[in-house]
C-alpha cells in the first residue's frame, strides 16, 4: 500500500515536471515579436537660443508609448523598428535669466523618437529582458488652449531609449509585464523668425505597463 502511495505520488511529480518541461520548451522568445506598452513618467526639457545663455528648464509629468516589431535572429536576441512617444501632461518652468517667448515658456512639448532597437532576453523562456534604440527624433509644441500642433516650435534631432523589464508568459506567445524606460533626446529647430532653438530632452523614468506577442 506504501510503495503503491509512493509510486502514484512519483508518476505525478514526474507529469508535472514533463508538464511544465513541455511548457517552457514551447514559450521561447524567439519568432515574430510586437510589443505594445503605455505608461508614466518624469518629463525635464532644456530649452534655449542658439548661441545664449539664457535656457527655460520645462519639468512636469508626461505619458509614454511604445510600439515595436521585429524578429528573432537566434533566440532570446530580437531585433526591429519601433516608435517611442512621450507627451507632457502637466509641466512647469523655470527660465534662469529673461522670460523666453511666451509660447517657448509654456513648455506643452511632446516628441517621437523612430529608429532600430534590440530587445535581449537573458534566458529565452524567461522574462528578464534589455531593450535598447537609438533613432531621428522629432520634438513637437503643443498649445493646450487650442490643442493644436505648432509648427513654429518644431525641432528634428536624434534620440537613445534603454529600458530593463520583465514578461510574465500568459499563454505560449503572449505574455504580460513592465519596463522601465529611460529617454534622452537632442534636437533643435528654427522658428518663424529665423532663430535657432535648441532642446534638450529627458524622459527619466519612465514605467510602462507592456503586452508582447513572442
Amino acid at each position: 500500500m506504501i510503495a503503491r502511495s509512493v509510486l502514484l505520488v512519483t508518476v505525478s511529480l514526474l507529469s508535472a515536471s514533463l508538464a511544465r518541461a513541455e511548457d517552457e520548451a514551447i514559450a521561447v522568445h524567439d519568432g515574430f515579436y510586437l510589443r505594445l506598452s503605455t505608461g508614466f513618467g518624469g518629463y525635464r526639457e532644456g530649452i534655449a537660443r542658439s548661441g545664449e545663455r539664457t535656457s527655460t528648464t520645462v519639468s512636469g509629468i508626461a505619458t509614454s508609448d511604445e510600439l515595436a516589431v521585429g524578429g528573432t535572429p537566434w533566440p532570446g536576441l530580437v531585433v526591429g523598428a519601433g516608435l517611442w512617444s512621450t507627451s507632457v501632461l502637466a509641466s512647469r518652468t523655470h527660465t534662469r535669466a529673461d522670460e523666453p517667448e511666451p509660447d517657448v515658456a509654456r513648455g506643452d512639448a511632446s516628441f517621437t523618437l523612430i529608429g532600430p532597437f534590440f530587445d535581449y532576453y537573458f534566458d529565452p523562456r524567461r522574462g528578464l529582458h534589455l531593450q535598447a534604440a537609438v533613432g531621428i527624433a522629432s520634438v513637437r509644441g503643443v498649445r493646450l488652449d487650442t490643442a493644436e500642433l505648432d509648427s513654429d516650435r518644431s525641432a528634428v534631432g536624434v534620440g537613445v531609449v534603454v529600458g530593463l523589464g520583465y514578461d510574465w508568459w500568459v499563454s505560449r506567445q503572449w505574455s504580460l509585464g513592465a519596463i522601465a524606460r529611460l529617454a534622452v533626446v537632442s534636437a533643435s529647430g528654427r522658428d518663424r523668425s529665423d532663430t535657432r532653438w535648441n532642446h534638450a530632452i529627458g524622459s527619466t523614468p519612465a514605467v510602462l505597463f507592456t503586452a508582447v506577442y513572442h
